[in-house]
């Protein structure tokens, strides 16, 4: 009896570590992709257009949505993720959880977006490959501590971003 409850403990403590291990982090941000009825990466150009010209220059600033629609103006390379795709970002998302407090550098200048269309509305994650810093709508619940933490991370999202020819600005 008391060798079967040893069993028994035993093997809710294996299966149950493994549970708790196996956790998916960003659960949030995971529901949203996989329920957005769009999912579309893109690399776009700067928010800050700056024409110089002798003697003046002139500054526009630019958003990465206009008329609630994302701003084909500054959009240079584009995807709209099928079914398999979307699964394979919310995927590399999943598996990302806090191992280490790594920074990079704070330039932010973002060329890359998750853009997420649901219930009517455009969402969006805005990235920064360069300084590995990011940015989204208040509408995305995302949890810092679990995502894009480590530089590994944020490789990997950039390498997918990458495998789908969507390299506008980023490095050789």
């Amino acid at each position: 009896m008391i060798r079967k409850t040893i069993k028994t403990i035993f093997f809710l403590l294996i299966f149950g570590s493994g549970f708790c291990f196996s956790q998916t982090a960003n659960l949030n941000l995971v529901k949203a992709i996989q329920e957005s009825e769009k999912v579309l990466l893109i690399s776009h150009e700067d928010y800050r257009l700056i024409i110089e010209q002798p003697g003046n220059s002139t500054i526009i600033d630019r958003e990465l949505f206009k008329d609630g629609l994302p701003n084909a103006e500054i959009i240079q390379q584009q995807i709209e993720l099928n079914p398999k795709l979307k699964s394979e970002l919310a995927d590399v998302i999943s598996y990302q959880k806090n191992t280490t407090d790594e920074e990079g550098v704070d330039c932010f200048w973002p060329h890359h977006s998750i853009l997420l269309y649901r219930q009517g509305k455009w969402s969006y994650v805005d990235l920064c490959f360069s300084c590995d810093h990011y940015a989204h709508s208040p509408d995305l619940i995302i949890r810092k501590d679990e995502f894009l933490v480590t530089y590994e991370q944020w490789r990997t999202l950039e390498n997918f971003f990458r495998k789908l020819q969507l390299d506008y600005k980023l490095q050789k």
